[in-house]
């Protein structure tokens, strides 16, 4: 079921790890609430993961139910109190950002894709999917217009405005590509720069946090 969505990789990772160790002796329909909130709570303290474990399981039952390997409304999950979550909010502070500044201009020379894509999202506070999937043809005047945006139902043209610095990066990239930058995700280069930074929890996605309060801090 999972294996043609982009999260394929993490779900059979929770699989592997957190599921198949406890249940693979049990049949499907064997499985009850017992065994679901002894792994559920085995997790207490990573409450992210183990409501991501929950969700997995849950969705795994939906799908037995239906395939006939066990009754209707049957789901063993479905009672399984999940844990109060607190949203994650992490910034980059100007001390990490000289040093990814440093690292990233080390980096330009072998991996010119990668580091324009992590300064698009240093500087413009878009998301990471936005700039994976922007296009030449969508750069005009200084600003990156985008037709499609996940946040507004009414199809408007999403405005990401690039600055200079931006300007000048995509000026040196190659313009045969597909994408703006060619690559979906910078994902090597960003462990190796935050890992040399100093700050190995800095997600790429906190990187539009860090735009955001920036932004909020200049008026």
């Amino acid at each position: 079921h999972a294996a043609k969505r982009k999260s394929a990789a993490e779900k059979k990772r929770i699989v592997d790890k957190y599921l198949r160790p406890k249940l693979s002796r049990k049949l499907v329909s064997e499985v009850g609430y017992d065994d679901v909130y002894r792994i559920h709570h085995g997790l207490e303290a990573a409450p992210i993961q183990a409501n991501r474990v929950l969700a997995e399981l849950s969705k795994m039952f939906s799908l037995a139910e239906r395939w006939g390997w066990r009754p209707s409304q049957s789901n063993p999950c479905a009672h399984v109190e999940r844990y109060k979550e607190r949203k994650r909010r992490r910034y980059m502070t100007s001390t990490e950002a000289m040093k990814i500044a440093d690292a990233l201009r080390e980096a330009e020379g072998r991996e010119p894709a990668s580091v324009a894509f992590i300064y698009l999202l240093i500087l413009t506070g878009a998301r990471k999917g936005e700039i994976a999937g922007a296009t030449w043809d969508q750069v005009r005047e200084g600003k990156l217009v985008l037709e499609r945006h996940k946040t507004d139902s009414a199809g408007h043209d999403r405005v990401v405005y690039l600055p200079p610095q931006v300007l000048a990066l995509l000026e040196r990239l190659p313009k045969d590509k597909k994408t703006i930058t060619g690559i979906q995700d910078p994902k090597k280069l960003w462990h190796a720069i935050r890992q040399k930074a100093g700050c190995p929890d800095l997600r790429l996605h906190d990187l539009r946090h860090s735009f955001a309060s920036a932004a909020l801090a200049a008026g």
